[in-house]
């Protein structure tokens, strides 16, 4: 019973997008979503989320930081990808993209409990 109402309070985390339970959520559990990898990519797409949601609401400046403070590893790991993040705040005012992404997110985590 525990561990299906953990379930039901992850679901209703993704369809309310609350990103600070999910990223709790992924940081607790990181071992069994990463599965031996040095990061997982619904890790990576929820942080960059955060990203985002800072970088909107308070400003690139400040999403940089959390970056540099949230997500080092995914420098070493995943530099790409970094460098596509980090260039998106040049398009910041251009939301086109984001939410089609964030769905994906949502899916990704969704569909890892179906």
């Amino acid at each position: 019973k525990d561990r299906f109402a953990k379930l039901v309070k992850l679901m209703e985390a993704c369809e309310s997008r609350d990103l600070s339970f999910l990223l709790r959520w992924t940081s607790e559990n990181s071992d069994a979503i990463r599965d031996g990898a040095l990061y997982s990519d619904i890790e990576f797409r929820l942080q960059s989320m955060k990203f985002r949601e800072i970088a909107r609401e308070k400003s690139a400046t400040d999403a940089i930081q959390y970056a540099r403070t949230e997500m080092r590893v995914y420098c070493k790991h995943a530099p790409g990808k970094m460098q596509e993040l980090m260039t998106s705040l040049l398009f910041l005012s251009s939301s086109d993209g984001e939410e089609e992404e964030e769905e994906l997110v949502v899916e990704d985590v969704t569909g890892k409990f179906e």
